[in-house]
């Protein structure tokens, strides 16, 4: 009887299979489990097993000229295919050496290749949940994959072993405090499942902090805290392509207004909309008395700051050359309709920093599938442009500078919170671009040093150190 090794099967399946002549496949089994399949050659053709592993039968040698009485059983173990020894069936009496040559030689004169390597490794079979070996099966001297284990219904067969399935940790985008920073909840290890394992470090002088995981400050700016409004959602409207912090922002735009400002890019749908809630903020939440502005910046926090006394122009003397970037001429010596409003420059970087946040906030939850995009470049230029604006309001209207805290207050809590949104957002691969870089490095060297000067007077250079340079 002729050894044939069972791992050579491949095309039983349950019915018949009709190519013409060579072996006959025969798989008996308990139950109604009967595949037969004749295929053509004198030697069975490489791997199948899946259905020849889940039955006990025979393989029965029914070539023209053959003696047809020759047979191989090979048997199915409930924990997975047993193939026998190193992948070879058990042979029955009056075997034939299978790698005998048709002249009675050894068969392993003839020249092979490895296919594997080294002898023992394993490896999960690209189409099956189980295991092959690296062995040399059939004797011949050199090694190939053959099937070695199958993984149980509990089990994936993953980097090479059977591993236990894995299981759903979190739910994508969630967020908790942890080692200095924070986790975040994405498919970490391509597993298929949500895990924990994203981890994002605070910068120094920033803990995380709970009940919304996020970095904060370790100590408020020396102007103070900010005097902040409980701004409420105004609507619930969701969109599962939105992500947490889009749909944060929509939820705070009045509902009749959410269409005006849409847009089909999520970062500039988060920037026009939060122009939206800031007009809705100074024109309907402003208690002060006097004329004001509004400022939303998520996390239903919004804050109210009276207007100074000059004009918006006014901050452009106070803008180095090489950090002049293509928004000034827009935004700063431009849009003359706003020229008595000067906390539009604030309107415009908020509108900017939450923009920013919603690229973050994809990219980081494993949302972001739109290629690459300026999503960072407004937030760092505004950077810029506000602190001209608060120089400007300090030489030129230094009564309000000097006695309106919530001024300097929100300056120093969104310049952290911007710093902090450029340096994740420039680091992100689909926001890289050199032109920013250059333009934050303009900044903390030689053309910035009067803006450093100014917020050292104002926070301390430790604080101006931390935020720029570490």
């Amino acid at each position: 009887m002729e050894r044939i090794p069972v791992m050579e099967v491949i095309a039983c399946k349950h019915g018949n299979l009709t190519p013409a002549g060579g072996w006959h496949v025969v798989c008996k089994s308990p139950g109604n489990m009967a595949p037969s399949a004749r295929i053509t050659g004198s030697i069975l053709p490489l791997a199948l097993m899946v259905t020849f592993a889940a039955c006990s039968g025979t393989i029965e040698d029914n070539r023209d000229g053959g003696d047809g009485g020759r047979e191989e059983i090979f048997e199915h173990a409930d924990a997975g295919p047993d193939w026998g020894g190193e992948g070879d069936a058990a042979a029955g009496d009056g075997d034939v050496d299978p790698d005998a040559g048709d002249d009675g030689t050894s068969g392993t004169d003839a020249a092979c290749h490895d296919a594997c390597a080294p002898a023992g490794a394993t490896r999960c079979h690209p189409g099956g949940n189980y295991l092959e070996r690296c062995v040399d099966g059939d004797g011949d001297g050199c090694l190939e994959w053959q099937g070695y284990r199958w993984c149980t219904a509990s089990q994936v067969c993953r980097d090479g072993d059977c591993q236990a399935a894995c299981s759903v940790q979190c739910s994508a985008g969630d967020r908790r405090c942890s080692g200095g920073g924070y986790d975040l909840c994405q498919d970490s290890d391509g597993d298929g499942c949500l895990d924990w394992g994203m981890h994002v470090d605070c910068p120094a002088g920033f803990s995380c902090r709970e009940p919304d995981p996020r970095c904060v400050a370790d100590e408020p700016p020396a102007g103070g805290d900010v005097e902040w409004l409980d701004f409420a959602p105004l609507n619930q409207l969701q969109d599962s392509g939105w992500g947490g912090v889009l749909t944060d922002i929509v939820n705070h735009c009045p509902p009749e207004w959410v269409q005006t400002y849409y847009d089909s890019d999520r970062v500039t749908h988060g920037h026009e909309t939060t122009h939206g809630i800031n007009s809705y903020l100074r024109n309907h939440e402003n208690s002060t008395g006097q004329r004001a502005n509004g400022f939303y910046v998520l996390d239903d926090r919004a804050a109210i700051i009276v207007e100074p006394g000059i004009r918006k122009h006014q901050a452009a003397e106070f803008v180095p050359g090489p950090l002049r970037g293509q928004r000034f001429d827009m935004y700063v010596t431009g849009q003359s309709a706003w020229d008595d409003t000067p906390l539009y420059i604030f309107d415009e970087w908020t509108a900017y920093s939450n923009g920013t946040a919603v690229a973050v906030d994809l990219y980081e939850s494993g949302a972001w599938h739109y290629g690459w995009r300026d999503a960072c470049m407004g937030t760092v230029e505004f950077v810029v442009y506000s602190i001209a604006l608060a120089m400007a309001v300090e030489h030129y209207d230094p009564d309000y500078f000097g006695s309106y805290g919530q001024f300097t207050a929100f300056l120093g809590w969104q310049l952290e919170r911007s710093l902090d949104l450029y340096r994740r957002c420039a680091g992100a691969e689909p926001f890289a671009w050199d032109e920013q870089d250059g333009y934050f490095a303009r900044l903390r060297g030689s053309a910035g040093e009067p803006l450093r000067q100014f917020l050292a007077r104002l926070f301390g250079q430790s604080w101006v150190e931390r935020q720029l340079y570490e």
